[in-house]
């Protein structure tokens, strides 16, 4: 799976256009909730959201999938006893799922262009979720700090997996003056408790550990990791690191632009690269330069893991102290 757009603010839509447009591409579907219903909260309001202001996710996953309500369900829950947790959850509003399938999918006008697609069953899911902003309108210490709290709030130790760690679900909000760090979208999560059904390789292939892109991980192949995850947010990092300068995507010249054009086997193959040489000749933008020391710490760990015996598991509270409290620390020393 390639993003092809991997700078691009992820783009939802209103309540009201999503479930209407829903109603219009696919009769078969019968959404029985409106607007006035999308906006009614489902438990308490997080207290720390100041904006009122909500967005909506419109999508069809397979049905092999977990669903993402279930999962944001479970986030709620840890949050809920968790003051901590709750402040870098996201904050579930509404959700509305209706079976349908790929074949009426395909058929509807808006997607005719999809070609080669094979009869399976799909989910018309609908999420309302607080609207938040995505973490690359930060720079300087501001960004570096979201990053760490996004980081850190890892629920992977609470049971829920999140799996697809890119550019845009890491987001922001701002309360009392400071920015909190949220990681958002679980719609390739899985809880501890669940195994996965489905065998296909789950992420946006530039951000993806190095271990996963093998033709064994889209054969199910890959037993995923805390430390896949971490290795994640550090591509994540390095990424807006190179790409952004005071909030916005560079406008010429962005460096890593072929990763979005390659396959999983061909970005490896660039990512492993990139922590050879690559290092020696990048730069990052002026408005995060202050962040480089700790990509470069942070990286260089993550490349140990990496051995010419293969790929070195970790449990997860070493791969915590190895790729992110370790290079954390050593830059406050």
């Amino acid at each position: 799976m390639v993003n092809s757009d991997a700078d691009a603010t992820p783009q939802m839509t209103p309540p009201r256009d999503s479930a209407f447009r829903a109603e219009a591409w696919i009769n078969s579907v019968e959404l029985e909730s409106k607007l006035d219903k999308c906006m009614t909260l489902i438990g308490n309001p997080n207290p720390h959201f100041e904006s009122s202001e909500v967005l909506s996710k419109l999508y069809w996953p397979e049905d092999t999938h977990q669903n993402e309500s279930i999962i944001l369900d479970e986030v709620c829950k840890i949050a809920q006893i968790d003051p901590d947790a709750s402040r870098h959850a996201p904050e579930l509003l509404w959700y509305k799922s209706k079976g349908t399938s790929r074949y009426k999918i395909r058929n509807v006008p808006a997607l005719q262009d999809a070609k080669h697609v094979k009869p399976s069953s799909r989910v018309l899911t609908i999420i309302v979720f607080r609207n938040l902003s995505p973490i690359t309108v930060l720079s300087g210490k501001e960004f570096l700090d979201a990053w760490w709290q996004i980081a850190i709030a890892s629920l992977w130790n609470r049971g829920v997996r999140h799996r697809g760690v890119s550019l845009g679900n890491l987001t922001v909000y701002r309360t009392r003056g400071r920015f909190v760090g949220v990681l958002n979208d679980y719609d390739l999560s899985w809880r501890k408790k669940d195994s996965p059904s489905g065998v296909k390789r789950t992420g946006a292939v530039p951000f993806m550990a190095i271990d996963l892109l093998v033709p064994e991980d889209t054969m199910g192949k890959v037993k995923r990791a805390y430390a896949h995850d971490v290795e994640s947010f550090i591509w994540v990092l390095v990424w807006i690191c190179l790409r952004y300068e005071d909030g916005k995507p560079l406008s010429k010249n962005r460096p890593l632009e072929e990763w979005l054009k390659l396959d999983a086997i061909e970005c490896k193959n660039k990512k492993t690269y990139f922590w050879l040489v690559g290092f020696i000749y990048s730069r990052p933008s002026g408005s995060h330069e202050a962040s480089w020391d700790l990509v470069k710490r942070c990286s260089a760990e993550a490349y140990s893991i990496y051995t010419p015996f293969g790929y070195r598991k970790l449990a997860d509270h070493l791969a915590f102290n190895l790729l992110l409290e370790g290079p954390m620390q050593d830059g406050e020393s």
